[in-house]
């Protein structure tokens, strides 16, 4: 399995999107709309799309000195630690409900935040894995089986081997459960 990244680092592959035009062009094509240049003139004499000259036009005098400007975003609800109690309680608890979530942590996420939360650091929400269904007949036989060996000592005991790989239930019926793991994890 690959290392995994720390919980609410930033994630370095993702791809940029377009490159922003220097201040330089932004000034040209400006300067070029004030002379009276139609958007295709502006457009084929510096290979940019339609949309960047618009913008580059309307935005000109929210900009300082031709330069980008960035929007601030809503202010996030919850702290890192917030987050990472969260991210916590994923990881330990995978197939705890949405409301047994909010409880145990006391936080008041919605569903939709604590899904993304999720996405953001590579635990996704999957359908649990369905467990062999045991039966009155298998409970029987398995209970047979414990009677006729009740009796065995250390040695005979010996001779097999235990595994916990699977555990059987009884009475779920068909309730779907859904767990957050890893794409690793199965």
């Amino acid at each position: 399995m690959p290392p995994q990244r720390t919980p609410l680092r930033a994630i370095d592959s993702n791809r940029p999107r377009g490159k922003d035009l220097s201040p330089y062009v932004r000034g040209k094509i400006v300067s070029m709309a004030e002379q009276g240049a139609s958007v295709s003139q502006i457009q084929a004499q510096f290979q940019v799309s339609r949309q960047a000259i618009r913008g580059s036009i309307t935005q000109d005098l929210q900009r300082l000195e031709g330069m980008l400007v960035l929007y601030s975003s809503r202010p996030s609800t919850y702290t890192i630690r917030d987050k990472r109690m969260m991210l916590r309680n994923l990881r330990l608890h995978p197939k705890s409900t949405f409301d047994d979530r909010r409880r145990e942590t006391g936080l008041e996420m919605s569903n939709a935040t604590i899904k993304r939360l999720a996405q953001k650091n590579r635990l996704h929400h999957w359908r649990a894995k369905k467990r062999p269904e045991l039966t009155e007949e298998h409970a029987a036989k398995r209970l047979l089986w414990c009677k006729c060996r009740a009796h065995w000592g250390v040695e005979e005991w010996k001779i097999y081997m235990w595994s916990d790989e699977c555990s059987a239930e009884r009475g779920r019926g068909k309730l779907i459960e859904w767990v957050f793991r890893l794409r690793a994890d199965k």
